[in-house]
């Protein structure tokens, strides 16, 4: 997180890692600083594909839903001039006391409205359920409900390890889950806790206390044949220089992918 997109590309370039999950905040600080093009022109010189942006947050329940479709036809446009192929889209929080039934309702229009935008720019929408307690979609069931409802081929699923397992989820639903909706797989570990997990709680795969192995066998028996996305936040692993923390990622993926082939 503290090291800049030109870095990241630089040092994935290096490494052959191929496909980048480009943060929004980062994106936004290169666009003010009218430097899109360069960057586009590094990641085509390395070799690496600015693949999605993450994330366009309160999608679900906002309180302005114009300034959320505002918002999202920015990041629309900002993908269409770095060549990125989907935006990462994630639920609201919201406090107790709501009927789940009038929650995905309204969620299912809101999410289709964004679809319509995402239709115009040739982008797609990787929904993300998260655990969280106040999230207002925790699972992969709900999730694939929405999604389903809006019934837009740009708007699909992001299963990511941790939301999936500590959301409740299981991988039979992940097994029964077509491949064609998911968009995009996370793949992260988390350690042991007292309480709720919190994001910083997330540890390189393997590090942690998940079943990873049976994890990643699932989604590839889906039919899923895009990237795998290492996503970590963790900011004691942020203090280490960002070369390492790659190459760390990558020894601990091929290992779990090791697994998986044996």
């Amino acid at each position: 997180m503290p090291y800049d997109l030109f870095t990241e590309i630089e040092v994935l370039g290096k490494s052959g890692v191929r496909y980048l999950e480009v943060w929004k905040d980062k994106l936004l600080k290169v666009e003010v600083s009218g430097k899109l093009g360069e960057l586009k022109n590094l990641a085509d010189d390395k070799g690496v594909v600015l693949y999605d942006i993450n994330s366009l947050g309160d999608a679900t329940l906002p309180d302005n839903v114009e300034d959320k479709l505002e918002e999202c036809r920015r990041l629309c446009d900002l993908a269409n001039r770095i060549g990125a192929e989907m935006i990462t889209v994630c639920p609201s929080f919201i406090e107790g006391g709501h009927q789940r039934e009038a929650l995905l309702d309204r969620s299912v229009e809101n999410l289709f409205k964004l679809s319509e935008v995402a239709k115009e720019f040739g982008v797609k929408l990787a929904f993300e359920f998260l655990y969280f307690s106040k999230s207002s979609v925790r699972t992969l069931g709900d999730s694939r409900k929405l999604v389903e409802r809006v019934g837009s081929r740009h708007l699909g699923l992001l299963v990511d390890s941790a939301h999936l397992f500590l959301g409740g989820s299981s991988l039979k639903e992940l097994e029964s889950t077509p491949g064609d909706l998911i968009f995009l797989v996370h793949i992260d570990d988390i350690r042991k806790t007292e309480g709720e997990p919190r994001d910083e709680d997330r540890v390189m795969p393997g590090d942690g206390i998940l079943p990873l192995n049976e994890y990643l066998k699932t989604a590839l028996m889906t039919g899923y044949e895009g990237p795998i996305m290492v996503e970590i936040f963790n900011e004691e692993l942020w203090k280490k220089d960002v070369e390492v923390i790659v190459m760390e990622a990558i020894e601990k993926f091929q290992r779990l992918e090791t697994e998986v082939e044996e």
